[in-house]
């Protein structure tokens, strides 16, 4: 009687580990797929997105990216509504569009941050050397023909172009009406366009050196184009700072050029499981060595990056800096 029941309990025993297994390795091991919008393809924030994963997924295997091209006026309501889990962000746009602030229609009061990268993005005028046109004046006041590639709408650069116009109270008919043209273009055929001479100039709101330059400059020499000091208070009013791209930056620029600036920063849903964002700020902090190696982010530093944020911190990523003792 014994044997026979030892032999049912080991027969129920045996029929009901490989559930209580599943369940634990469902539990611990977790897929986690998240949708991370970047930048435009070709450009600084689509690749250092996809550097940041790699590093992450290396580290963090349940945690499945799927990388998708963004924008720095479109990424903040995309996370905000939840359309996407993360995404690279723009310092000032961030905070307006936590409190519905201009550009932004409605408060986005889900959005959360992570850290920043500490970097720079600089608004930068190139043209061809051989281009007549040396100051921003020259163009408005003159109605000069400009021909000029800028990324679609949506984009941080195509804002600030915008607001440039709007600074001088014109328009992109009005160029045109002028004989000018003005071009959407994603960062490859920005390239392309300035090395056919198909535009003469290029507007970016991107990394100090901009990779299109760089591209651009074994085929063609460049000049750049300083903003100037009655700019200054509107483009702060927007949330820009005042900054100097240090001379030499670029091949050809002997002397600092004069323009405004403002960083990115890592943004997340509110939603998005503490779990899955502890997980990857731990890798943040404690891979920041190798994060540093990844083009565009070499100033990667956690303890700095956690300071002056534009919206409040993700939960999991508050709890994986206190016990890191980083605040």
């Amino acid at each position: 009687m014994k044997n026979i029941k030892k032999t049912v309990l080991l027969t129920i025993f045996l029929l009901f580990v490989p559930f209580i297994v599943s369940s634990f390795n469902s539990t611990a091991y977790a897929e986690h797929k998240l949708t991370i919008a970047s930048g435009i393809i070709g450009g600084g924030w689509y690749s250092s997105m996809a550097g940041i994963f790699e590093i992450v997924h290396a580290n963090v295997p349940d945690v499945k990216a799927r990388m998708v091209p963004g924008g720095g006026m479109t990424n903040q309501p995309r996370v905000g509504t939840h359309e996407v889990d993360m995404a690279w962000g723009i310092t000032p746009f961030v905070a307006a569009a936590l409190k519905g602030m201009a550009p932004f229609p409605q408060a986005f009061k889900d959005l959360r941050c992570i850290m920043k990268p500490n970097d720079v993005f600089a608004l930068q005028a190139i043209f061809l050397a051989d281009s007549p046109v040396n100051s921003f004046d020259e163009i408005f006041e003159k109605k000069y023909p400009l021909k000029l590639a800028v990324v679609p709408e949506g984009i941080s650069d195509a804002y600030a172009f915008g607001k440039l116009l709007e600074f001088y109270k014109i328009d992109i008919k009005t160029i045109e009406k002028w004989g000018g043209k003005i071009m959407r273009a994603g960062y490859p055929d920005q390239i392309e366009l300035m090395k056919d001479k198909h535009v003469e100039a290029v507007f970016e709101n991107t990394y100090i050196p901009a990779n299109p330059v760089m591209q651009i400059q074994p085929f063609r020499k460049l000049k750049f184009i300083s903003f100037e000091k009655k700019h200054t208070s509107f483009f702060k009013e927007l949330g820009f700072v005042e900054y100097q791209i240090p001379a030499n930056s670029y091949k050809n620029q002997p002397n600092p050029i004069f323009t405004f600036a403002s960083g990115s920063v890592l943004i997340v849903n509110a939603k998005v499981p503490d779990e899955v964002v502890y997980n990857i700020t731990k890798v943040l902090v404690e891979k920041a060595n190798e994060i540093k190696k990844i083009p565009t982010l070499q100033n990667w530093d956690p303890k700095k990056g956690i300071q002056d944020l534009p919206a409040p911190l993700h939960p999991g990523a508050e709890k994986y800096l206190k016990e890191a003792g980083l605040l």
